[in-house]
């Protein structure tokens, strides 16, 4: 008969938590206080422990979701231990480690590891294995599956996509950890799916082949009994990790890695820091601005609790009362309904994203200066070799002239080229020019990152443009190619308007609004003549940047957009 596992008292006061993840897999025999899952509340992640050993026959809950105290976890069926003992087995004391051989019984074959078998497959035999959303990135939780790859009985290779999945920030593929038959697929397109979610059942073939020596020849056969154990239980340790990390970890490290400096440094191998913070914490965050990259945390192994968030706000006076993010707003809305008929959208993972980041960009200090660049002759220049670029396949356009123009005036005020370390008190000064362009897409606003804008020439810069322009408004641009800008720009000359504010992008301290320029008189001297005039806007942090830099620094970019034949832009 099934026995549950259910979730015990947590604490004082503590009457839910978020499933965290899942230490154990379907199938899995476990034992008396083993691990189960990780479970986070508003003060720690814990481990929750099994109160009796037996098979798993069903997980009740998923990664991400909310339980109850009292709530059960999963179903366990407890005869299974019972016949093993019987049977004169070794109980395992985890579902990775398979028992050894003895002597005693030789005729017994210790069961071979896999990611989520529930009996020892038999020589030639096929093994099933459910895969996994993996980590997309740092502080993506998950997304909405865009399409599915194949089809049930398509077999494929280690890496080949399986689904593609939209995230905040960008479309990405989920690639395979291992080769295989695809038998399932979990989910369907439009369906939100979150980090360690199953989202398809594959089948992978074991190794036929084996040796009659001391050691196996494959790791999906088990060893032959051996007079002597030592051996045995080594080499599919070895070879095999515990069943539920598999493809997590497998295809997290072919996705995407963490970035540095919070959501929006470049991006960093895996085996690099990762803020340590939970969903709660992440989402508490969120609500209140606070960039979690700037935050001490307290717990365990330096883990960001709610309290040092709190800490953080109440020391460096950060924050918001008003729901932000995904959130509805405080005020409850009218039934619009009444007045006549309306239909409601979904949020898309980028509108969402943005909604957030603009919320955040709200919060900072920020002072716009306006100015007009006279690009007379930087237009007439553009459009005499515009037929020669477009030939080779690339627009020769004002914002490639622009990014020329920003990084010689970031050089000349580095200040503009920084972030603010509040919790360090401390400036960051970047040594290198990656400026961040905003893109109009469908799906809204993407901004992919030219990155050694000062290394390379106009040329290059109006090819790499293209390229990128069109990766976003396709959103095939990878999350490596939307983060560590140092610097944006965001132009709308191409669309209308005489002027607008835009808003800083955090952690960057500023940013180059652009629009669209008109024929104006002005004053040589002697008389007036018609010159090509564009308004340009600087919008910067006042907490770092002075006001009278501010307008040297946006009359240093007119001045490099009018003086184009100088060495700036060749």
């Amino acid at each position: 008969m099934a026995q549950q596992i259910t979730l015990p008292e947590l604490g004082e006061g503590i009457t839910s938590g978020t499933i965290v993840n899942l230490l154990a897999a379907e199938g899995d025999t476990i034992s008396p206080g083993q691990p189960l899952v990780e479970v986070e509340t508003d003060k720690a992640v814990v481990e929750v422990p099994s109160t009796a050993a037996g098979r798993i026959t069903r997980f009740l809950v998923k990664a991400g979701e909310t339980a109850k105290v009292g709530a059960p976890l999963l179903e366990l069926d407890p005869t299974t231990v019972g016949d093993n003992h019987k049977n004169g087995q070794a109980q395992p004391s985890a579902p990775a480690t398979p028992p050894p051989p003895t002597a005693a019984a030789p005729d017994l074959q210790p069961p071979a590891p896999a990611a989520t078998a529930t009996q020892p497959p038999p020589a030639n035999s096929a093994q099933t294995t459910d895969i996994t959303l993996p980590g997309l990135g740092e502080g993506i939780t998950g997304g909405a599956v865009v399409s599915l790859s194949l089809k049930p009985g398509d077999s494929f290779n280690a890496g080949q996509a399986l689904l593609e999945v939209e995230t905040d920030k960008a479309v990405v593929e989920v690639p395979a950890p291992t080769a295989g038959t695809l038998q399932s697929y979990h989910v369907k397109p439009g369906d939100q799916v979150k980090i360690g979610q199953p989202i398809a059942t594959i089948t992978t073939a074991a190794n036929t082949s084996q040796t009659q020596g001391p050691a196996p020849a494959a790791p999906a056969t088990p060893p032959p009994p051996l007079p002597s154990p030592a051996p045995a239980p080594q080499q599919p340790a070895a070879q095999h990790s515990p069943p539920t990390p598999v493809p997590i970890q497998t295809a997290h490290s072919t996705v995407a890695g963490r970035s540095s400096g919070g959501a929006y440094g470049a991006a960093l191998p895996q085996a690099e820091r990762i803020i340590p913070a939970g969903p709660a914490t992440r989402r508490f965050a969120r609500e209140l601005g606070v960039d979690l990259s700037l935050v001490a945390g307290s717990g365990p192994g330096g883990r960001i609790t709610i309290d040092d968030v709190k800490n953080y706000v109440k020391t460096n006076g950060v924050g918001r009362t008003s729901t932000t993010g995904t959130t509805l707003p405080a005020a409850p809305l009218p039934d619009f309904s009444l007045w006549g008929e309306v239909e409601r959208q979904p949020l898309s993972n980028l509108r969402k994203r943005i909604i957030e980041q603009m919320q955040l960009s709200w919060t900072i200090p920020m002072v716009a200066q306006f100015d007009h660049a006279d690009i007379t002759d930087l237009e007439a220049f553009r459009k005499r070799n515009s037929p020669a670029m477009k030939e080779r396949g690339a627009s020769l356009t004002i914002t490639a002239f622009a990014i020329k123009a920003a990084v010689a005036a970031l050089k000349k005020f580095p200040q503009f080229n920084t972030s603010l370390d509040l919790a360090r008190g401390e400036l960051v000064f970047k040594k290198y020019y990656h400026i961040g362009i905003a893109v109009d897409t469908p799906a809204g606003l993407i901004v992919p990152v030219i990155r050694d804008a000062d290394k390379k020439s106009l040329a290059e810069i109006s090819f790499e443009l293209a390229a990128l322009a069109k990766k976003a408004r396709e959103r095939k641009v990878s999350p490596n190619e939307l983060q560590g800008a140092t610097f944006t720009i965001s132009n709308l000359g191409g669309i209308g308007g005489t002027q607008f504010t835009p808003l800083v992008n955090p952690p960057q301290v500023a940013i180059l609004g652009i629009s669209r320029g008109e024929i104006q008189p002005r004053w040589n001297g002697t008389a007036f003549e018609p010159r090509l005039l564009m308004p340009l806007c600087v919008s910067y942090d006042h907490r770092v940047v002075d006001g009278a830099d501010g307008a040297r620094f946006a009359r240093a970019i007119a001045e490099a957009l009018e003086n184009y034949a100088a060495d700036l832009l060749m």
